[in-house]
């Protein structure tokens, strides 16, 4: 591995000179693996890949995050590569071998055995899931398909858990959410009324409200919202009714849910100081989501005067509203 400057990698040739090179840092290995993802070149992503695993076999002991992320996009590469659900549990087996291989030449306890045990973990689960057909394994696999960006598969495989089981509610509203993650929000809305007519329960009505909320149907995705709280005042809803509320066009929503929601209480007794503050800190977070920066900024310096335990959280989100700012400017640049 080298320490200079790191290089800019964003062609299929520059991740060639960085293989001829013989050397990276497990930064510019992560981007040689995601440039040549989006160019479809899993021929240099295996490339790659044989690299970082012998740059962490050969450093057992570096204790940096970019190893634990390099790790992470060999695994995943191999699933991102599959086309077809049926190819996945083979897919998984393949990456699972490539990890245990370099596995074996590490001793017990590092870093880098930590970072390769955790991946081999959610592969075989994966790889697990893949080969039982039943309805209720195949709604898991979509869940957790979802998890690692390929909705597209999971969607595939919620599907073939309804072929069997047409009533499905929780194969419905998974799918519903793969869907909406694909942005097929008049898809996601036909599947999740169909499941909201089985069971009009809070876990429905909150994936209901979000694929209103993504289709535009903003008044409709707050009543939704609403019914979610009112069947379910728990966390989930609480985020689905201040997301709704923060793009209502309502500009006092977003003040009438965080009063909703302490009258209700957020595990507290609703009046303490620290749950007002969390509260206040999840409709912050909402208002960036929704675009209104200006308000969320202001909710987010009057946080930082009195932060109640909640100051890393607070000023993560000030920076991501600086940097939305920027990029809204146009001050960032690509690459």
């Amino acid at each position: 591995m080298t320490g200079d400057r790191a290089r800019r990698i964003e062609t299929p040739d520059d991740v060639l000179t960085v293989l001829e090179s013989g050397h990276a840092t497990f930064r510019e290995w992560i981007d040689c693996i995601e440039t040549s993802r989006r160019h479809h070149r899993w021929d240099l992503v295996d490339r790659v890949g044989h690299e970082v695993l012998r740059d962490v076999v050969a450093n057992p002991a570096t204790r940096i995050p970019t190893l634990e992320e390099a790790v992470r996009s060999v695994a995943k590469a191999y699933i991102d590569r599959v086309a077809h659900l049926e190819d996945l549990s083979a897919a998984a087996a393949s990456a699972i071998a490539a990890l245990q291989s370099a596995r074996h030449e590490l001793p017990g306890s590092t870093m880098a055995s930590n970072a390769l045990d955790g991946e081999i973990d959610w592969l075989d689960e994966l790889r697990l899931l893949a080969s039982d057909p039943s309805p209720p394994t195949l709604t898991k696999l979509c869940r957790r398909l979802r998890e690692i960006g390929r909705s597209d598969l999971g969607a595939d495989a919620a599907r073939r858990a309804l072929s069997q089981e047409p009533d499905s509610v929780p194969a419905m509203t998974t799918l519903a959410a793969a869907l909406l993650d694909q942005e097929k929000t008049d898809l996601a809305i036909a599947t999740i009324s169909k499941a909201w007519d089985l069971d009009p329960s809070a876990y429905v009505a909150n994936t209901f409200s979000r694929a209103l909320l993504a289709n535009g149907r903003l008044d409709e995705a707050y009543g939704m919202a609403h019914r979610a709280f009112d069947l379910d005042p728990g966390p989930v809803s609480q985020h689905t009714l201040l997301a709704a509320a923060a793009a209502s066009p309502d500009p006092a929503a977003i003040e009438d849910v965080q009063a909703l929601i302490s009258r209700c209480g957020t595990g507290g007794d609703g009046n303490d100081l620290r749950d007002r503050r969390y509260i206040e800190l999840l409709a912050a977070e909402a208002l960036v989501e929704s675009g209104r920066l200006d308000e969320a900024e202001r909710m987010v310096n009057q946080l930082l005067a009195d932060p109640e335990g909640w100051k890393a959280r607070i000023e993560q989100l000030r920076n991501r509203i600086r940097y939305l700012r920027r990029k809204q400017q146009g001050e960032l640049g690509f690459g």
